[in-house]
């Protein structure tokens, strides 16, 4: 049986915030790690299932709280922020950390109401956790990157992006879907990857070879301001002054 723990105020405050020096920027030892993700979660056939988030914070969380997102369909926006706890929310987002007298070291970050008909996680995952923080701990990423549930609630798909902004006074992040051209992704620090399998043979058809090649796409990334900073006293979302 797989058992996550709930993240406490601790959990929050330890993990770097996004306007940290150096949080943003991904190094080679970081893209290896990534690398070596990527081809295991498409080797065990769980890149549509699972995709790696940059681990990092915007502001508190408190105990009793947790990060529980909500989806704006109309307005074609996720939002996450700090809610009561509430044990119906499915984990979408888990940390790899040393096992403690919660359980196994599996911390969930992040947490949705509605999944979508997507399946939650479960022991039948255990084989992709495990391969996770193996890899993680090979590379003493185990504080940089989580394991992230893919259920794409606005449909975006790998041809777009969602653009994270923060309110720090209110504790909101809000995403929002935009083109992977849009210019402004030139100024977002990228925080979620997932990979797709590119083993095409010539004739189009797939084929299994000893290497696995992965595609990897930046489908998150967290806005900068002109100065470098992340966080704002104002919304970002659309119309919004």
């Amino acid at each position: 049986m797989i058992s996550i723990a709930h993240h406490t105020e601790l959990d929050y405050a330890n993990l770097p915030h996004i306007d940290a020096d150096g949080v943003g920027r991904l190094d080679h030892c970081d893209l290896a790690c990534l690398d070596e993700l990527g081809e295991f979660l498409v080797a065990v056939e769980a890149s549509e299932r699972f995709g790696v988030s940059l681990l990092h914070q915007h502001f508190a969380v408190r105990d009793g709280e947790m990060m529980v997102e909500t989806v704006d369909g109309e307005a074609g926006l996720i939002r996450l922020r700090p809610e009561r706890a509430d044990e119906s929310a499915q984990p979408i987002l888990v940390r790899f950390s040393e096992a403690d007298d919660r359980g196994n070291g599996l911390v969930a970050l992040e947490f949705a109401l509605n999944l979508g008909g997507v399946a939650p996680i479960t022991s039948n995952d255990a084989q992709v956790l495990d391969g996770v923080r193996a890899i993680l701990q090979r590379h003493a990423k185990l504080d940089r990157f989580g394991l992230r549930l893919i259920h794409d609630p606005l449909s975006a798909g790998l041809s777009s992006m969602l653009l994270e902004t923060c309110d720090s006074r209110a504790r909101i992040l809000t995403c929002r879907a935009v083109d992977a051209t849009d210019e402004a992704l030139t100024q977002s620090v990228p925080t979620f990857f997932r990979w797709r399998d590119a083993r095409i043979a010539p004739s189009g058809q797939l084929v299994v070879t000893q290497t696995i090649a992965a595609v990897c796409s930046v489908v998150r990334g967290c806005l900068s301001r002109p100065d470098g900073g992340h966080e704002t006293h104002s919304s970002h979302e659309p119309g919004a002054v």
